[in-house]
């Protein structure tokens, strides 16, 4: 497969970006808890554990098979669900991290606006059937728009599908949650969040 590290320094080299990646959840919640009243601090860090728990479980089991399992036409894997031990630790765990950023995005936009139980469906949906058939696409070596052209389609970083997931779940959540309650005066102001 394209890209992947096979020598170990190339392997280390790839675990190390992925802690980092990960340790960005922490960075997510310092911006949520910022973004929030402080009579919400609680439920923001709850809700970043609950939403790296969930992601964690939903990668496991359907995720991770549907982003890089044997190839179904060219939409999905259709093998290795709950399965880690086919998969390689450090592909496995920076394609999770991949994952958990994608529905954390979601997280911190629609961050006090929706109930806990949606949001964790949500979350739970982006990275288990959104992220995984985006990343098949574009970083499956058998992935349909991986294939177009003579070079393939290349996304730097994630930078199409973590946030192109990510960013279009938070923009519909958005849209349909609507603006936070008290944000704006009548004339359409804005107003300070107090708390």
């Amino acid at each position: 497969e394209g890209g992947e590290p096979t020598d170990p320094s190339g392997r280390v080299w790839a675990l190390s970006a992925a802690v980092f990646v990960f340790f960005m959840q922490v960075g997510f919640a310092m911006l949520e808890m910022g973004s929030s009243p402080v009579r919400n601090a609680q439920n923001v860090l709850m809700k970043n554990v609950l939403d790296l728990c969930v992601t964690t479980l939903t990668w496991w089991a359907v995720g991770y098979a549907l982003a890089f399992g044997d190839d179904a036409g060219h939409f999905a894997g259709a093998t290795s669900f709950f399965d880690v031990e086919s998969a390689d630790a450090w592909q496995w765990f920076l394609q999770f991290c991949f994952a958990s950023n994608a529905a954390t995005i979601f997280g911190g936009a629609v961050q006090g606006r929706t109930r806990f139980a949606l949001f964790l469906l949500t979350a739970a949906m982006c990275s288990s059937v959104a992220y995984p058939i985006a990343a098949h696409w574009v970083w499956s070596c058998n992935g349909w728009i991986a294939r177009l052209g003579s070079h393939g389609a290349i996304d730097f970083s994630g930078s199409l599908v973590v946030h192109g997931v990510g960013g279009t779940v938070a923009l519909v959540g958005c849209v349909l949650v609507g603006a936070r309650a008290g944000r704006f005066r009548a004339d359409g102001t804005v107003q300070p969040l107090r708390g």
